[in-house]
């Protein structure tokens, strides 16, 4: 082997022995920096206000051991045009906590999304460490807004060693702030805003369970696409729907959603698609689900795996539905437009690390110690009990030569039984297959073969009735027969092999043994 063969083996298996380490070091690692404080072990409860057209959704859900469960979803629907006055959703808002008992919730107000500006940015890597701060100096650049007149929050989509790609959404603090005001008057203090497409990616990321999704709403008169990429929301858009012919609108529907398909960078066909329908007619419907083929999830008609108690007002919102899975479930990723983009960073426990640390290092003790003295004790105990049953053993293994030999007396009979057919079940076939116009006067039986002499008032029928026996084959006259005039019958004598059985050759080894013995 040459030394470049040689340094590519070791490289080789090296990076066999790195991939393997790193399949360890992963679950390893989570386990040491794991808090206790881990939103997966305590359970949490969460109410989700989603401000919608002439009306608001709500819906209550609590999360057990990081799986969320739905306790009650409303509709509350109001006569006055566009979205409900801030007493209005604070009143319905107060009595229906009061009668799901959730008071002591922690309260998320959604947002329709034509109340936000979302935008794509670009920063320098260097400033990730202060990119909060950044974000807010450079708020009136990316969005209408400046930091002080704005809720927002931020999102790092992609980032390398030179440049960050961030997305900004921000909206008017008058815009959201009379709903707060009114919320707290009723005693409820909300804790985060969010926006319902966002609700929305949780939700495509909780049932298809992936991370990169497309969404599409499309009513009578509009559609709405939203992507999202890591559960973050890439890009979204709204566009009229007024064209009448519906294949110009399903075709113009595709096309947009290939264009969201783009900008996450994979095909459309592979990439997990939500589609919620309002309004439309059926044979759109139909076209669209034809195009789009089987995989798309349409609400309304696809198990989500989530269980739906009874419904108050008897309409489900799904925005108010994935408003509650981004509130509760933990791989959901959440905006805070309150937070105003400062991130709370949970720390690592180091005491706790230093604890398991120490477990791992005497459980690997123990791992290493114990099995050795395990071992000697158990050597121990099996040499005194040896000791203590030799003589037993002697008597079994006495017994155990006695059982085989009575096997093999055993086998050597039944190969005996089996290996030719007995005498008296020759005879009972003869008599079977013989014709009642037929005798015997003699019948000699050998190892291998039969032959028979009798009288019979037609000897030629004889030979296929035995031929058709299992016991006989070959059966031939041993010699010519003739008409006894006297008995009026032909006197026969027939020889046959017997079925299946062969003769036993001589033991050479036998006979040349006892040859040398004479000598």
């Amino acid at each position: 082997m040459t030394a470049t063969a040689a340094l590519k083996e070791i490289s080789s298996r090296l990076a066999v022995s790195t991939a393997r380490l790193a399949r360890f070091g992963t679950p390893l690692g989570k386990l040491l920096a794991f808090s206790p404080a881990d939103e997966h072990l305590y359970p949490s409860r969460s109410v989700t206000i989603t401000i919608e057209k002439a009306g608001f959704s709500l819906a209550y859900g609590v999360r057990l051991l990081g799986k969320p469960r739905v306790k009650g979803l409303g509709r509350y629907s109001f006569p006055e045009e566009g979205v409900p006055l801030p007493e209005s959703l604070a009143t319905s808002t107060a009595l229906t906590i009061g009668r799901l008992r959730a008071s002591k919730a922690t309260v998320t107000l959604c947002i329709p999304k034509e109340w936000v500006v979302a935008r794509t940015a670009e920063f320098p890597a260097a400033v990730k460490e202060n990119l909060a701060n950044v974000v807010s100096y450079e708020l009136d650049r990316i969005t209408p807004f400046s930091a002080e007149e704005a809720y927002y929050d931020y999102a790092v989509l992609a980032e390398n060693s030179d440049r960050l790609t961030v997305l900004v959404i921000a909206t008017r603090t008058e815009t959201v702030g009379p709903y707060l005001n009114a919320l707290v008057e009723k005693g409820i203090k909300v804790s985060r805003v969010s926006v319902d497409l966002s609700g929305m990616g949780a939700l495509c990321h909780y049932a298809s369970r992936k991370a990169d999704n497309l969404f599409l709403e499309i009513s009578d008169t509009s559609y709405k696409g939203a992507a999202y990429r890591n559960g973050h929301l890439l890009t979204s858009f709204t566009e009229n729907l007024l064209i009448s012919d519906e294949r110009q609108q399903v075709e113009r529907i595709l096309s947009d959603l290939g264009t969201l398909a783009e900008a996450l960078g994979k095909d459309r066909s592979e990439t997990p698609l939500m589609i919620l329908l309002r309004g439309t007619t059926p044979s759109l419907k139909e076209m669209l689900r034809f195009s789009v083929g089987s995989s798309a999830m349409i609400l309304g008609e696809t198990d989500l795996g989530i269980d739906i108690p009874e419904i108050y007002g008897n309409e489900l919102s799904y925005k108010a539905l994935g408003s509650l899975i981004e509130s509760l479930w933990p791989p959901a990723r959440r905006y805070d437009l309150l937070s105003r983009g400062l991130h709370e960073t949970q720390k690592t426990p180091k005491v706790l690390t230093l604890v398991l640390t120490g477990v791992l290092l005497v459980l690997f003790s123990l791992y290493a110690v114990a099995p050795v003295w395990v071992e000697g004790k158990r050597l121990e105990t099996l040499d005194r009990e040896i000791a203590l049953r030799k003589d037993d053993v002697r008597k079994v293994e006495a017994l155990k030569k006695e059982i085989d030999g009575l096997k093999a007396e055993i086998a050597l009979i039944e190969g005996f039984k089996e290996g030719r057919p007995m005498t008296l079940a020759l005879l009972r076939e003869l008599t079977t297959v013989l014709p009642k116009t037929a005798w015997l006067t003699r019948a000699r039986i050998t190892e291998t073969a039969v032959e028979i002499e009798g009288y019979a008032s037609s000897a030629t029928e004889l030979l296929p009735k035995l031929e058709s026996s299992k016991y006989f084959q070959k059966v031939e006259f041993a010699s010519p027969t003739f008409r006894d005039v006297r008995m009026n019958s032909d006197r026969f004598i027939i020889k046959m092999e017997l079925e299946g059985v062969k003769k036993q050759e001589p033991d050479k080894t036998k006979g040349d043994k006892a040859k040398s013995e004479k000598k």
